[in-house]
Order: structure tokens, then sequence, then C-alpha cells
């Protein structure tokens, strides 16, 4: 059987080939996952990277050497030792370029583009981009939003593409004071 009857393109590569044949909606997901549109993680993901322990983990991120934040939506669940952490990405690897000996040198400006893809300058940041920065879901910022974390600009109301919006301004606010 030739490499045409099988469907496989042997310049492109069998991978390439293979997610060309997969369901569009699932080939959609398989390009989201990069460092763009996922800039921070959670424990697994850093684990899974550097190949270590949650507890060394921990230990980096207490260590600074890691750039880390608590996004726990309610303040009374921090005193008690549940966190709910997200990790640069860009932090993990520069760790693992530099094999341990370098932390991140971003400035916090950097570290906010980065993580939102917008400057700290830009007026309001909707609910879906704060989703997609703080790697959670709705129902999460749903949370730190009637936590009263974010100024809110607009309310969400029912039905699709009626996210709500904040101030970038208490948006970052929220999250320099969960820098840990």
């Amino acid at each position: 059987m030739s490499a045409t009857e099988t469907g496989l393109n042997l310049r492109r590569g069998v991978a390439a080939t293979l997610s060309a044949t997969l369901p569009r909606a699932i080939q959609l997901r398989l390009e989201v996952k990069t460092q763009r549109a996922r800039p921070l993680g959670d424990v697994n993901s850093a684990m899974r990277d550097l190949d270590l322990s949650a507890e060394e983990v921990f230990a980096l991120v207490d260590s600074g050497l890691l750039v880390a934040f608590d996004i726990a939506a309610r303040e009374d669940a921090r005193p008690t030792g549940r966190r709910c952490l997200r990790i640069l990405a860009r932090s993990v690897e520069k760790f693992r370029e530099s094999r341990g000996r370098k932390r991140l040198d971003l400035e916090w400006p950097e570290i906010f583009k980065t993580i939102f893809g917008r400057a700290i300058t830009h007026p309001a940041l909707t609910g879906l981009e704060v989703k997609r920065g703080l790697n959670c879901t709705r129902q999460h910022v749903g949370a730190l939003s009637a936590s009263g974390g974010f100024k809110v600009i607009n309310e969400a109301k029912p039905g699709r593409g009626n996210t709500p919006s904040f101030t970038t301004a208490s948006v970052e606010g929220w999250l320099k004071s969960r820098l840990l």
C-alpha cells in the first residue's frame, strides 16, 4: 500500500498527518496548549515539567525560584494552608534551562503582560481574559469577583458572549497581593 492510499503524507510526518485526521474541535484543543495560551500552570504541570514532587515544587515556590500566585477565591482558605497555586510557565522554563541556578528576571509589568497579553495601561480585562490568564474556570472567576477581588465594570449576563469585565487596576492589585 502506498503512502497516498493510507492517507499519510510522509513529507509532513506521521504525527502531523494523524493530528490532521482528528476532529476540528480536538485539533483546536491541541493547538491551544502552548505557553502563550497557558502562561500559568498548576503544581502538577510544574511537577511534570521539572520531574519533581509536589513538596519540592512548593519548596522552590517558597524560596522564590519559581514565580507563583495563590489564586484561592476565599481569603479564609489561605491561613488553613489550602492554596490554589498557579506557577508562571516562564519561571519553570528558566529554572529548567539554568538547572536551578537562576531565577526569572522579569519586572512586574512584563509578568502581567505575560499572563494577560495586555499592558497594565489597558483599562479593562474581560472575564474570559482573566479565566485564560489565571488558567481557571469561569466559576472561579465569578467567585473571585463575588469575594470583592475585582472591581466590576460590566456584570455577567446570561447567554453566550456576555462575560463580565473588570478594571485592569483591580485585577493587577489583586494579583500582586497574591504573589508568593
